[in-house]
């Protein structure tokens, strides 16, 4: 199964499972792997958001995420931004770029989008075109919308409201939702990891 990870499950990762703190050495191994492999994917949007960027800068740099690493393989000033950006250059892990089936569903999503009130940036559209084009999940920690907004509502739609819009028809989980999908029957045999 794949997942595609919104930039408010980075940032809580970062929050709650320090890296840095030596005690969830584990879980980083296994969450970096997963990057590595592909079976979570980072989207580019999700890098600028990150470093504090928005997509239209993207499109006026002529440097992107993955070219932020320089010959010897350390890390960029940029990297100093997040610290979580700074592990993903760190650990050479790349964003997907959006492509031509990432675009169409952009377009798609934002087409539809166009008749309901929201507060999705162009950064949350393209991180559900990453999503909807690879047939993934997606992961965000933003609140999910169990009662939707009716037609003409005043209240917007957020990531997990709209996932459910008609022709969107995205799964959203949250991050506590993807550990039990992702860990769902793996036993941990102790020791196996050192």
């Amino acid at each position: 199964m794949l997942f595609v990870f919104d930039t408010s499950t980075l940032i809580a990762i970062r929050q709650y499972y320090l890296r840095s703190s030596g005690l969830f050495k584990h879980f980083w191994g296994w969450l970096l792997g997963l990057m590595r492999s592909e079976r979570i994917i980072v989207p580019d949007a999700a890098f600028l958001e990150l470093q504090g960027k928005k997509r239209s800068d993207r499109d006026n740099e002529s440097e992107s995420a993955d070219q932020q690493v320089d010959k010897d393989g350390s890390a960029d000033q940029q990297a100093e931004k997040d610290e979580f950006f700074g592990i993903l250059v760190a650990e050479k892990i790349t964003p997907r770029l959006p492509d031509a089936a990432i675009s169409r569903q952009y377009d798609l999503i934002e087409e539809l989008l166009a008749s309901v009130k929201h507060d999705l940036s162009e950064e949350d559209q393209e991180i559900m075109a990453t999503a909807k084009a690879l047939g993934a999940t997606l992961v965000t920690e933003e609140s999910p919308q169990k009662n939707l907004p009716k037609k003409g509502s005043r209240k917007p739609y957020k990531m997990p409201g709209a996932c459910k819009l008609p022709g969107i028809d995205l799964k959203c989980l949250n991050l506590w939702e993807f550990l039990k999908e992702a860990t769902e029957g793996r036993r941990c045999i102790p020791n196996e990891l050192l």
